[in-house]
C-alpha cells in the first residue's frame, strides 16, 4: 500500500505543473477553468470558502467538499487527462506532461488502486475468521478471560493485590453489524 501512496504523492506534486502546461499552450478559457476545477477537487479545495459562522467556526449545516480518497482521486485524474485529451491545443514539450505520459500516469494509479483492493480482499477474510475464532462460540477470548476474573477473585478474594490488578480489566463483546 505504500506504492500507492508514493504513485499518488508524485501525480500531487505534478498537478501545478499540468495547470501551467495548460494554461500555457491553449486559449481555450473554458477548458482551462475545467482542468482548474478538476484538480481543485483532487486537492479537497472548494472554489469558493464558505461562509464562517459568528465564533469562526463553520456552522454546522455545511458539508465537507473533501472527497480526496484515492479512488476519486482516480476519477478527477482521469477528468484531467480526457479534458486534455479534447483540447487540441494543448501541447507541451515536458515529456512526463504530454498526453500519452499523463494517461500512463492515470493508468498506473488504476494499476495501483487494483493492486490494494486484490490484496485487501485476503486481509479481510483473514480478519473475519480470526474474530470468529476470537468472540464467537462457548470458548471464546472475551468468556475465558471473564473466567479467569472470576478465577482469580476465588482464589485470592476481593481484596487481594492479585484481584485488584484484574479487576478494573475490561473485555467487550464484538457489536454485531
Amino acid at each position: 500500500m505504500g506504492a500507492r501512496r508514493v504513485r499518488y504523492k508524485n501525480t500531487m506534486a505534478k498537478l501545478t505543473r499540468i495547470v501551467a502546461a495548460h494554461a500555457a499552450s491553449s486559449t481555450n478559457e473554458a477548458l482551462k477553468a475545467k482542468v482548474k476545477g478538476h484538480v481543485r477537487d483532487m486537492r479537497g479545495k472548494r472554489a469558493k470558502d464558505l461562509p464562517k459562522g459568528g465564533n469562526g467556526e463553520p456552522t454546522e449545516a455545511q458539508v465537507s467538499a473533501v472527497n480526496v480518497g484515492y479512488e476519486n482521486r482516480a476519477a478527477d485524474f482521469a477528468s484531467i487527462v480526457a479534458t486534455l485529451n479534447t483540447d487540441e491545443e494543448y501541447q507541451t514539450n515536458k515529456t512526463d506532461l504530454t498526453k500519452a505520459a499523463l494517461a500512463a500516469d492515470l493508468t498506473e494509479l488504476n494499476d495501483a488502486n487494483s493492486a490494494v483492493r486484490n490484496a485487501q480482499a485476503p486481509v479481510d477474510n483473514a480478519r473475519t475468521a480470526r474474530n470468529v475464532k476470537f468472540y464467537t462460540g462457548p470458548k471464546n477470548l472475551v468468556d475465558r478471560a471473564l473466567m479467569m476474573k472470576q478465577e482469580v477473585k476465588s482464589t485470592y478474594g476481593v481484596k487481594s493485590p492479585e484481584y485488584k490488578q484484574v479487576a478494573g480489566l475490561q473485555f467487550r463483546r464484538m457489536v454485531k453489524g
